[in-house]
């Protein structure tokens, strides 16, 4: 996902959020939950492009172009254990790309193993969504404001606290 705060009326390029899937499912289908948590983050003013770069078989440097050219406020991706290595990569190399842009990490290992992710040295996970994402995912977006970010929204989302 690559999420701006503002909301587009067109759907036209650029729009400003993407949601990028990683390899979840077996052929060329978009991830249900992307379609969900995109729908969540809709309602809440933010209109997302989906990106499922294993569909399109396409590589990070197909992917750093599409950040670049985008150029986000709010990039998420949905890991599962098999995918979380590449998940970590895409955030790496949207923080390289745009260092000040929010990236969002969703998903079954993120639900479990949130701690591990937010405190590993080097992390580029800004914020952990646990359980349900579509519902944490349109409270974030709804609530989200870059001077008042706050440990944790609600039970399911979770903040990197930089710095200390």
């Amino acid at each position: 996902m690559i999420a701006s705060d503002t909301a587009r009326a067109s759907s036209d390029y650029p729009s400003n959020a993407l949601w990028c899937g990683v390899v979840e499912a077996a052929g060329r289908w978009l991830p249900l939950n992307l379609l969900y948590v995109a729908q969540a983050a809709r309602m809440s003013g933010v209109e997302p492009v989906l990106y499922d770069a294993a569909s399109l078989f396409v590589g990070w440097d197909e992917i750093r172009t599409v950040i670049r050219e985008r150029r986000p406020r709010f990039i998420g991706s949905t890991a599962i254990t098999f995918t979380i290595n590449g998940c970590l990569e895409l955030g790496r190399i949207a923080k390289e790309e745009l260092p000040d842009t929010t990236y969002i990490l969703g998903g079954v290992h993120p639900t479990f193993m949130w701690k591990e992710i937010l405190e590993s040295p080097g992390s580029p996970v800004d914020f952990i969504v646990r359980s349900e994402g579509e519902k944490t995912t349109g409270e974030f977006f709804r609530h989200c404001c870059p001077a008042v970010i706050r440990r944790r929204f609600g039970a399911g989302l979770w903040e990197r606290r930089r710095g200390g």
